[in-house]
């Protein structure tokens, strides 16, 4: 006997694939209203708030962004992806010791992860410590290859 699944879940599932792939076909503007609706889902919002902080992002409305990013970071501060967004949106912001504090935790949530660790060899290029750049930079390359 199988259980049908919950008419929320399979419209969460739907909603979440769809803005995502809007977000990759670089349409953010067209995500937004999907991401609200996201939202309202039962256990979707931190979900919906972290899209919706990349596609603000995207469309450079930096100040909605953070916003989102908080949102999203308020159900759980660890959140690596989040505090990798909000590192990016506070780097363009111009907040460079708040973008490398966000990039900073996301290597420590998630040491094995390429992109936080480069992300914050980036960030750290922009105060101009240059070896601790390299080094994580180095790391990020040393990741990614291990993965292939």
């Amino acid at each position: 006997m199988t259980i049908p699944a919950a008419p929320d879940a399979l419209l969460g599932a739907r909603l979440h694939a769809g803005a995502r792939q809007l977000l990759q076909d670089r349409r953010p503007e067209e995500a937004l209203p999907m991401l609200d609706r996201l939202a309202r889902l039962p256990g979707l919002a931190a979900a919906a708030a972290l899209m919706r902080a990349e596609a603000l992002a995207t469309l450079e409305r930096l100040p909605e962004a953070e916003t989102a990013a908080d949102q999203a970071l308020a159900a759980d501060p660890e959140w690596s992806a989040a505090r990798q967004i909000r590192a990016r949106i506070r780097l363009a912001r111009g907040e460079v010791k708040q973008g490398i504090d966000d990039a900073a935790a996301a290597v420590m949530a998630t040491p094995w992860d390429p992109a936080a660790k480069a992300l914050l060899g980036t960030a750290l290029l922009e105060i101009r410590c240059f070896d601790e750049a390299i080094w994580f930079l180095n790391e990020a390359i040393s990741l990614s290859l291990h993965m292939l």
